[in-house]
């Protein structure tokens, strides 16, 4: 949601401090609702009049509306000293991270045990299948008159390597080619005629642990070494996995449908797109948009990710087709099926990984808090006004906006009230259309941001994974 946002305040830095100072100070009904905090159309419909190069239409409204939602209700919170920090409500902020992570670690376990790769298969790829893992060292030359300095130094790397220095760390230090000098020289498997001839030809001609003479190609002078098959094994496995798990994906995939018979709903895509234009009263639909064993994939259900996913997932879900969006739901329902066996097969993050997350998520509430310039235990008014100063300065470039920890808002809203008026809304787009058309305004296009909609995942956690004691507030 935040990043296509950044676009919106670029484009407002654009115009006059003072006339936006003015833009959420107006009066009038609601075009939005946060708490006791009211956005009245003619705060939103200013605001939205005074940017430049932004398209003024009833989606770019309501994110801008629901950006200010989610303000408000964070300052509320701090404000009414409500302790953001503890473990459960982290749990709850962070569920999609959390449950990623599990999904992966158990459809890894599953793919693992589906096509398993022993130390046959690795035997068989080292020695018969004409695939090579190979480390190097590469001396590049750039100008024709390099070529007898970098041959001379290319000489000397490979009798310091004959002398007994490790090959690995001589490509660390001294080879040209960054990405294989990160990991000692190492280049991923890789079959015969991948590379150009002269590197080719020397390469297989190595034998197991030996390391060739100097090497001249078109990038500059070379020194191979073929590694051991006990060296090279954790490549080719990796190699190996790789080329089997493709596969056995499939087949996993295709058979947790079907065991769990998995069926999406006819009317899915209508009930999607109702739900995407009316996302603040839908939250907590049960209405299925797929059936299977164990319960219904639901319509607030795909809203608590739809509240997670960058700002262009909304309208490219509105444009798609009826076959597209029943793509979508089975591949979501999926999902939430293999996260629903990580969970019966108790598979958790480690206290390790809840740690990281858990001091990245607290660490982001601090920042958010201070960039807003919030206290704890600040009245209403005063809370209003610094997260108005905040727009004030976002809008004039003189601050960044803050994106909040990943389903905070969610979280936010479960436990306050917060509105979008779709008439107010309107209103709000009236009365910017009329301020661009006063002030001579061509609308531009808003950017979409980078990056596709989330892998779902599955329910949010009931408490926290391997909690550490969260700090008070």
């Amino acid at each position: 949601m935040w990043l296509g946002t950044v676009v919106m305040a670029a484009a407002l830095a654009t115009t006059g401090c003072a006339q936006l100072q003015d833009a959420f100070r107006s009066g009038g009904s609601g075009a939005a609702k946060a708490g006791s905090a009211t956005l009245t159309p003619e705060q939103l419909g200013n605001l939205l009049g005074a940017a430049k190069g932004v398209t003024i239409d009833q989606p770019t409204a309501e994110l801008v509306a629901n950006l200010w939602i989610d303000y408000q209700l964070f300052g509320q919170a701090i404000a009414g000293k409500q302790n953001l920090k503890d473990s459960l409500t982290a749990a709850k902020a962070l569920w999609p991270t959390i449950y990623e992570i599990k999904a992966q670690r158990w459809h890894d376990t599953v793919i693992a045990m589906k096509a398993p790769v022993g130390p046959e298969v690795i035997d068989s790829l080292y020695n018969k299948s004409g695939l090579r893992v190979l480390q190097h060292v590469l001396i590049k030359v750039d100008a024709p008159e390099q070529a007898a300095a970098a041959k001379a130094r290319a000489e000397k790397l490979l009798a310091d390597i004959r002398g007994g220095a490790d090959f690995g760390q001589v490509a660390t230090v001294n080879s040209a080619d960054p990405g294989s000098a990160r990991d000692n020289g190492y280049l991923p498997p890789a079959a015969k005629g991948a590379y150009v001839p002269e590197f080719d030809a020397a390469g297989h001609a190595l034998a197991p642990g030996e390391v060739s003479d100097v090497v001249k190609t078109q990038f500059g002078f070379h020194i191979l070494r073929r590694p051991t098959l006990a060296e090279a094994a954790d490549r080719f496995t990796v190699y190996a996995r790789q080329a089997t798990s493709r596969g056995a994906d499939s087949a996993y995939m295709a058979e947790l449908t079907t065991s769990k018979k998995l069926v999406v709903a006819k009317d899915a895509p209508a009930k999607l797109l109702a739900a995407l234009n009316d996302m603040a009263g839908s939250r907590k639909s049960k209405a299925p948009l797929a059936t299977y064993t164990g319960g219904p994939l639901t319509v607030g259900r795909f809203l608590e990710w739809a509240a997670t996913a960058p700002p262009q997932f909304v309208q490219q879900a509105k444009a798609a087709d009826t076959t597209q969006l029943q793509q979508f739901v089975k591949m979501l329902a999926t999902n939430e099926l293999v996260v629903k066996q990580a969970d019966s097969a108790k598979v958790q993050i480690t206290a390790e990984e809840w740690t990281k997350l858990y001091t990245s998520y607290t660490d982001e509430i601090d920042s958010v808090s201070a960039g807003l310039g919030l206290t704890p235990g600040a009245d209403k008014k005063a809370t209003a006004a610094a997260i108005t100063g905040f727009f004030e300065k976002l809008v004039v470039g003189q601050a960044r906006l803050r994106p909040l920890p990943q389903a905070l808002p969610s979280v936010l809203r479960d436990n306050g009230s917060a509105k979008i008026n779709n008439a107010g809304i309107l209103k709000a787009i009236e009365i910017a259309k009329a301020l661009q058309a006063k002030n001579g305004g061509a609308p531009g296009a808003m950017q979409p941001a980078p990056g596709p909609a989330p892998v779902p995942g599955g329910e949010a956690p009931p408490s926290a994974p391997a909690p550490t004691p969260a700090p008070a507030n």
